[in-house]
């Protein structure tokens, strides 16, 4: 097999230019696009160019503000049965469980009731397929992609695309990004009860939290912002030069036609010049106040790459935002998470996903975990 000539790039100007100033003049990866098609089928992630324009145009109307107030509700009950399962697990308390298992499992409620209200049960401990779903779940957001008229059209194929986008792409990103949160708050309890003290006095004067409550939360949010920069979705975003082109720096790059350019968010997510002299360490204080500003603009949420950005930039960020925000702050309103002796999270080794494992205990698989105790009033 040939070898092929990589690039990796991590220069914030560059990175503006391959994601945002050149469109779609940097698709993905002809590895990538392969991948892609075997996991998700010609669905969002897959396609390129103006059939990509056509399905993000249709998808877009799923992730609007009224849909994400209407999700909110689904959002909130599927935590609160978390909370219910997790006290059943621990009696009373505390107990040592794995919090990736079980945000996995609300994960997954979550975006089987919302995306085709139909009830995975995992949180519940039901036995389902994954192909029940498929063949009989009501579609609710997959019902809207139909319509008579062609440019507002989506294929079966296509359609089956996007579901299996949903579940396979929404649910392991929210549920380790919960999983990573509860982690480093378990490393930092000051931060933890920071949170939770913001949680408290925004329920003493609002009651029932509505959206603009959980984004009205300072501290929790950048406590989100840097779970996301320090431990992203993916390592990589692998695009290609489709024609001879430079990259803007402050000393140009040439590419060439077929190299493929490589965006390592792990390391751009700890570059000093973009996040100060403590970049490789937890610090959700750099989110707070003016230290945002006068950043290059890159991604969608927060100058961060973790959605991606650009005409490739993830449709459903808001809808995963709110996910964590709702998750956590039930979480975080009911119990208190430590680190148990000994335990150090890495990322999995060989693997496009920051995936979440113990140090020295690879074979395990993915883990975190953290003890857990009912919070005492």
């Amino acid at each position: 097999m040939p070898q092929q000539d990589l690039l990796e790039v991590s220069d914030p100007k560059a990175l503006q230019y391959i994601f945002h100033t050149s469109g779609y003049r940097f698709p993905k990866s002809r590895d990538a696009i392969r991948i892609a098609d075997a996991l998700f089928g010609q669905g969002l992630v897959t396609v390129g160019g103006n059939v990509h324009q056509r399905q993000r145009k249709i998808l877009n109307g799923s992730f609007s503000a009224s849909k994400l107030r209407q999700f909110l509700l689904i959002f909130k009950s599927s935590a609160s049965l978390l909370t219910e399962k997790l006290n059943d697990q621990i009696k009373g308390g505390p107990g040592v469980l794995n919090a990736v298992e079980w945000t996995s499992k609300v994960a997954l409620d979550i975006i089987g009731m919302t995306s085709f209200r139909y009830r995975f049960e995992a949180l519940s401990g039901g036995q389902t397929e994954l192909r029940d779903a498929l063949e009989n779940g009501s579609p609710t957001v997959a019902l809207s992609y139909l319509s008579d008229e062609d440019k507002k059209k989506m294929s079966n194929d296509e359609i089956e695309s996007q579901l299996a986008t949903f579940i396979l792409a929404g649910h392991d990103t929210t549920a380790n990004a919960i999983a990573w949160l509860l982690y480093e708050l378990a490393r930092h309890p000051d931060d933890q009860q920071r949170i939770r003290g913001e949680i408290r006095q925004v329920q003493l004067s609002e009651g029932a939290l509505t959206s603009n409550d959980y984004d009205s939360m300072p501290f929790l949010n950048a406590a989100i912002k840097e779970t996301l920069r320090r431990h992203p979705f993916v390592h990589t975003l692998y695009r290609m030069a489709d024609q001879d082109d430079i990259l803007p720096l402050s000393e140009p790059v040439t590419t060439t036609d077929g190299r493929v350019a490589t965006e390592i968010l792990s390391r751009k997510a700890n570059l000093p010049t973009v996040w100060g002299d403590d970049a490789d360490r937890w610090n959700p204080g750099r989110f707070l106040g003016s230290a945002e500003k006068g950043q290059l603009s890159l991604g969608v949420y927060s100058n961060l790459m973790t959605f991606s950005a650009g005409v490739r930039a993830c449709l459903g960020w808001r809808f995963a935002i709110m996910e964590i925000q709702t998750v956590t702050v039930e979480l975080l309103g009911n119990f208190e998470f430590k680190l148990p002796d000994g335990v150090e999270l890495l990322d999995a080794p060989g693997t496009l996903s920051c995936l979440p494992i113990v140090k020295g205990k690879l074979a395990d698989g993915t883990q975190v975990p953290l003890q857990i105790a009912p919070l005492e009033t």
